[in-house]
């Protein structure tokens, strides 16, 4: 168990003897003779009667709890289990931070096909259900030189879409899919010596991704990132060319 777990559970442990000690819990007492006229125990389930035995041990006959705050009794077998458990720990908002290489066509990029690309991705899922949205800002660079031209590649992407989670027990791995719409901008610089043209286009394409995130803590993880992105052609310098790429990237995340 690390020392973040070792702290966390801890502190947990000293917030639940807090509130345990500052809840009060009457004893239920059994009636002497004959029905009890006070109103307490006419509102007292049947099945709390009788768990006796238990609610002289614990305070509470089994399947009740007692609210902390008010003390009042609560069923908890009226309450369903759910029947997702929320990957990362119970965690609703996930900030990611990706860094990565992509490979374009290098029939259509030469030298410019391979980039170093860097990211944030923002995504809410809600706690008991799997299925939510993220958001994305990715940039990817590279640059060569070719018969004394200095050339210089640049992709910004925007993406938006559904997202799919799920872990396994314990919400130590945590797995992750998604897809939708990409808006991308591709630039080409080619400077030769004080002279330089810019070429750039934008176009619409769609994107799907995948991967999965070991939980260091319930607010920290590290994991990879699989992606692919289909788009239509760019135009550059009168020339079509294909923004698609493939792209692996590690990720690093917070989750809130």
């Amino acid at each position: 168990m690390s020392t973040t777990r070792l702290i966390s559970a801890g502190f947990l442990f000293s917030l639940l003897s807090l509130a345990s000690c500052g809840s009060v819990q009457v004893p239920y007492q059994m009636p002497e003779a004959g029905p009890r006229s006070d109103s307490s125990a006419a509102s007292l389930p049947a099945d709390l009667i009788s768990g006796v035995d238990s609610r002289e041990e614990t305070g509470v006959a089994a399947g009740w709890t007692t609210d902390s705050e008010s003390g009042e009794l609560l069923d908890l077998d009226a309450v369903p289990a759910p029947y997702y458990k929320k990957a990362s720990g119970g965690s609703k908002v996930n900030l990611a931070f990706l860094l990565g290489a992509r490979s374009r066509d290098s029939n259509d990029w030469g030298v410019l096909d391979d980039q170093v690309s860097a990211g944030v991705e923002f995504s809410f899922v809600p706690k008991y259900f799997p299925i939510g949205v993220e958001v994305g800002l990715l940039y990817a660079f590279t640059s060569d030189t070719v018969g004394g031209i200095d050339l210089d590649g640049t992709t910004t992407e925007l993406y938006f879409g559904p997202r799919f989670e799920w872990s396994i027990p314990e919400g130590t791995l945590k797995f992750f899919v998604g897809g939708g719409a990409s808006l991308i901008r591709s630039d080409v610089d080619q400077i030769v010596g004080s002279l330089s043209q810019s070429f750039d286009d934008t176009t619409f394409g769609g994107y799907i991704h995948g991967g999965l995130e070991l939980m260091l803590s319930k607010s920290f993880g590290i994991g990879f990132d699989l992606r692919g992105v289909f788009s239509e052609d760019a135009t550059l310098n009168g020339v079509d060319l294909s923004p698609n790429y493939y792209q692996g990237a590690l990720l690093f995340g917070l989750h809130f």
